[in-house]
């Protein structure tokens, strides 16, 4: 593992981040470009790539290249430094040529040694793979027979000799185990995301599960790092294709996803997945990782997990294109992702590690009216509100915490230009300004009986007859119980009843939540406790 975090990212994020802070040399110290220094401002990707493997660094520098905030010459270079980094030859070559850069014959030779690593790795562990399976079903058969416990692990020596006489065995080295990270590794770093996903799930499912020397913590975290990176970048990729035949064919005309499709297959479900299984094997008493590792570790985390949440599962196109049966499955995984976000442990890590993350927090309670996180987040925000200064906090915190609908004004202005500017944001800003609309109008609702029609459209950024318009309109959706009364210019807002109910039940559920957090910080004090002893 290099200076730069995720050179290849089955090592992990954790010697990366050890060499350095994860500083990703070129995109630090970007210049603006000309009169977009306002917009270039609002722009979190300096300080969010350092959590970054390197090959997620390239679809956001396409888009800050098609915003032209930096200039395209700086991007460029920054490019070829990064791809330099990988082994995706071609793509580099590509970027040269453009920016009329010759080729180095070295490229020429590092493309070979690729090949040639390429051919030999799949040729080792073919018939490891196989055999592994066969392994498998032996197992399960044999415990269906005996009616008893899963049978013990078995080592690659052991499974080699156990086959090796069999019809159609394949040879194999004893060491197959490790050539199939470094197959898999290959396969990432030369951009073959969603085989190199497929390669590493054999690990996690197969040697994880079945070997002796799968049975250790580090290559099971290390390879649940390598297969989240790569189901995220495979998903990234096959919605790129998605779109360019969605444009091609003039609009999506109730196009859904086949089973088959790479965004079934290794794409955001299962990015949520990993990430799921990569916070729960973080929590577990046994870790050997320190507190500061594995706050970094969980700083990483958080980072990533904005990939499938914001790209996809918060995205209304990627949805409409799920069949209605998958479609509660996916917000099941949505709703879980949001569970784990939300967390007062990732609080606490972005609090102190990376407050620039509370941006998304501050979004995901505007579009998805989260209200039971809401004091958790402006106490967070609060405490590091001398370190970040930020459209949607400092909206959030106008409106919940200030009252002061004049400056939520402002900033809601602001939002939509920091929207422009966002990777993650882009793809929905017309209903991100339609919900921090929504949250202002209900926060003065609420602590008004009525309201002018024209201090309304004052407040929010509109004309009168726009904003009477739209009123009318959330009153008919059933978002707002009122009524206009048109001789006033007004609006009269109905008396809102609390739901007991659902206050105790939600009240409830943050306490169980508190206690599991509290019992798992016990049980890992006590281990550290036992290991200085």
């Amino acid at each position: 593992m290099g200076d730069v975090p995720g050179e290849g990212a089955m090592d992990g994020p954790a010697s990366a981040s050890a060499s350095g802070g994860g500083k990703v040399e070129g995109i630090d110290g970007l210049a603006y470009n000309g009169g977009e220094e306002s917009l270039a401002s609002y722009d979190l990707s300096q300080r969010m790539c350092p959590y970054w493997d390197i090959h997620m660094i390239f679809p956001l520098i396409s888009f800050l290249e098609e915003l032209e905030l930096y200039p395209p010459e700086h991007l460029a270079r920054v490019k070829i430094q990064l791809l330099e980094k990988t082994d995706m030859m071609d793509y580099l070559e590509e970027v040269a040529a453009e920016q009329g850069i010759e080729k180095k014959s070295e490229w020429d030779v590092r493309r070979d040694e690729v090949f040639q690593h390429l051919e030999e790795y799949e040729a080792e562990t073919a018939g490891f793979v196989e055999s592994l399976s066969k392994y498998n079903l032996d197992r399960q058969q044999q415990d269906r027979d005996d009616d008893g416990s899963p049978s013990g692990r078995t080592s690659v020596a052991e499974l080699h000799n156990k086959y090796k006489d069999t019809e159609n065995f394949r040879e194999f080295p004893l060491d197959a185990d490790e050539r199939l990270l470094k197959y898999a590794k290959v396969l990432f770093k030369t951009g073959n995301y969603m085989n190199a996903a497929y390669h590493l799930s054999i690990y996690l499912e197969g040697v994880c599960e079945l070997t002796v020397e799968g049975a250790h913590f580090d290559k099971r975290l290390n390879c649940l790092w390598g297969t989240l990176a790569s189901c995220i970048l495979n998903s990234v990729q096959a919605q790129q294709d998605l779109n360019e035949m969605i444009e091609e064919a003039g609009g999506m005309n109730g196009y859904q996803l086949d089973e088959n499709h790479p965004l079934r297959t290794y794409g955001p479900e299962q990015s949520a997945t990993r990430i799921l299984e990569i916070d729960s094997l973080l929590e577990q008493p046994t870790t050997k990782l320190g507190k500061r590792e594995a706050r970094l570790q969980r700083a990483w985390l958080l980072h990533w997990t904005i990939w499938p949440l914001f790209l996809f599962f918060l995205n209304p196109s990627f949805m409409d294109t799920q069949r209605p049966e998958d479609r509660s499955q996916l917000n099941d995984k949505k709703n879980r992702l949001l569970d784990f976000f939300f967390h007062e442990k990732n609080l606490v890590t972005t609090q102190l590690l990376c407050p620039h993350l509370f941006r998304y927090y501050a979004v995901c309670i505007i579009l998805l009216k989260r209200r039971k996180e809401l004091q958790s987040v402006l106490q967070g925000i609060s405490q590091v509100c001398h370190k970040i200064s930020d459209p949607f906090t400092s909206l959030l915190c106008a409106v919940f915490n200030d009252l002061d609908f004049d400056m939520a004004r402002y900033h809601l202005q602001r939002c939509n230009e920091a929207a422009r500017v966002d990777y993650f944001l882009q793809p929905f800003r017309s209903a991100l300004e339609e919900a921090s609309r929504l949250t202002i109008f209900e926060t003065y609702c609420s602590i008004h009986s009525a309201i002018d029609l024209e201090v309304i459209a004052q407040k929010l950024n509109m004309r009168s007859e726009e904003a009477e318009r739209w009123i009318v309109n959330l009153i008919r959706t059933a978002k707002l119980d009122a009524k206009i009364d048109s001789e006033k210019n007004r609006v009269v807002i109905s008396a809102q009843i609390p739901d007991v109910y659902q206050q105790v039940v939600e009240k409830t559920k943050q306490l169980m939540i508190k206690s599991q957090y509290l019992v798992r910080l016990k049980a890992r004090e006590d281990r550290d406790r036992a290991d200085r002893d």
